[in-house]
């Protein structure tokens, strides 16, 4: 037992030792304490998105968890602090899940940066807890480039759902294209044809990622949180 979590160990550092992003240590699925992460440099296709609503600690919340969710992705690490920090628990572990479906059926990607986002409200609760920021975004850039036979329309008007806890973090508890109708300051409906006009900031890490790490990696490999419960089922979060 011991010589095969000391190979398997080997193999994942070995792996990773092409990726951009590279966990110090890697025990597998269900880790009970964090495994940290170094995350890469973000270079910015003109310059990094800046502005009043750049400033506004929600707005922030959202490239923070965007970038957590790149990191982990690229380095089959999901227990670093950044993803507790920034989504809620169900979501973590949901990423965990898939991203390691993908690896075991040879379908692992990279992802090249965060999200393209460009915030362009934030609405808060009176309660002060929960808010939510919409805007226009663009399609992860991933690679290999995913062979989806029924893409969905990008850019797109888009919202993040977040929830600050008791330890003052705020989680994005949602992310997904904006359901209901919503009217910008400015009057106009935001909408994908709206997006359709709107800069988007892009950034890419840099250095890239190596999708070559992946392909040495199975699901076993994953760095993930610990399970609740042995009758856990895992759900898509909403």
């Amino acid at each position: 037992m011991k010589n095969q979590t000391t190979s398997r160990t080997q193999r994942l550092a070995a792996a990773l030792a092409l990726a951009v992003v590279v966990p110090i240590t890697a025990s597998g699925c269900g880790e009970d304490s964090p495994t940290p992460v170094t995350t890469a440099d973000v270079r910015w296709a003109q310059s990094a998105p800046s502005g009043t609503i750049e400033e506004d600690p929600w707005v922030r919340a959202v490239r923070a968890g965007e970038l957590a969710y790149a990191t982990a992705v690229n380095s089959s690490n999901f227990t670093d602090r950044s993803m507790a920090g920034t989504w809620r628990e169900d979501h973590v572990r949901w990423f965990a899940h898939a991203a390691s479906r993908r690896l075991d059926e040879g379908r692992a990607f990279v992802v090249l940066g965060p999200r393209p986002f460009t915030p362009l409200a934030v609405d808060v609760e009176p309660s002060g807890t929960k808010a939510m920021v919409v805007g226009c975004a663009d399609d992860l850039a991933i690679s290999p480039t995913a062979d989806d036979e029924y893409p969905e329309p990008w850019p797109q008007a888009f919202e993040f759902r977040l929830e600050q806890g008791p330890d003052g973090q705020r989680r994005i508890t949602g992310a997904a294209g904006l359901k209901e109708p919503y009217t910008l300051s400015t009057g106009e409906a935001l909408t994908d044809e709206y997006c359709g006009s709107v800069p988007i900031a892009r950034g890419t890490f840099n250095p890239q990622p190596d999708p070559r790490a992946l392909g040495e990696l199975r699901g076993r490999d994953l760095v993930a949180p610990a399970e609740p419960s042995p009758t856990f089922a895992v759900e898509v979060p909403r």
